[in-house]
């Protein structure tokens, strides 16, 4: 497949009754790189508004259903030929989504989101993994150091911190091996992983990786 064209009509009423039969969308088009500047491009969203317009669809959106509410219907930097081509077939920009991903294309915002998002992630498994731990702590080992009058400290330094020593070390271990594997997290929230673009470096967000 070199390109495509995603165009949709409505036939099943979003509320009540309503098909909006004035109304059609193109949800997403690409060209494969190796086959751009021939004219594939305009070829495709030609054929898919004639498809429309022979329906009786005479208004089209492009990329208006979700993700798009909260994600660029089009990166306009990423893919200028593509907005350049849809302006000359006629579209106009509406409305804005309702949040930018332009932060996570600042090397000084990217990089504190991923962390963000790497840290939190694993986060509900550690914590079951960690409570499971604590509920196989023998009861009577607490009801022994309560006898023998320890305090608080004393019986979690000596009772539930070696007790609870495998769950740490199989969560920190883990959380180890999803860092060693963050790539793909940065790959897929930076667009396209340019660590050097982004000027990803251990120990220091400035200068060229």
């Amino acid at each position: 497949m070199v390109g495509a064209a995603y165009a949709v009509r409505r036939r099943t009423p979003l509320a009540g009754t309503d098909l909006e039969p004035e109304n059609g969308w193109i949800l997403f088009f690409f060209v494969d790189p190796a086959h751009r500047r021939g004219g594939l491009g305009r070829r495709l969203l030609t054929d898919a508004l004639q498809w429309l317009r022979g329906h009786g669809r005479t208004r089209v959106c492009f990329a208006a259903y979700a993700p798009h509410y909260v994600l660029p219907g089009l990166d306009r930097a990423a893919y200028p030929e593509a907005a350049r081509l849809l302006a000359g077939l006629g579209f106009r920009t509406r409305y804005e989504a309702v949040a930018s991903l332009a932060f996570l294309q600042d090397p000084d915002t990217a990089l504190p989101s991923v962390i963000v998002v790497q840290a939190w992630a694993p986060l509900g498994t550690g914590i079951l993994i960690l409570t499971a731990g604590l509920k196989a702590i023998p009861e009577v080992s607490y009801e022994a150091a309560e006898l023998d009058g320890a305090g608080r400290g004393t019986v979690f330094r000596r009772i539930t911190l070696p007790l609870l020593r495998p769950s740490l070390l199989f969560v920190c271990l883990t959380q180890f091996i999803a860092g060693l594997q963050s790539f793909a997290l940065i790959n897929v929230m930076t667009g396209d992983g340019d660590v050097r673009r982004r000027r990803f470096r251990i120990g220091s967000r400035r200068g060229a990786a």
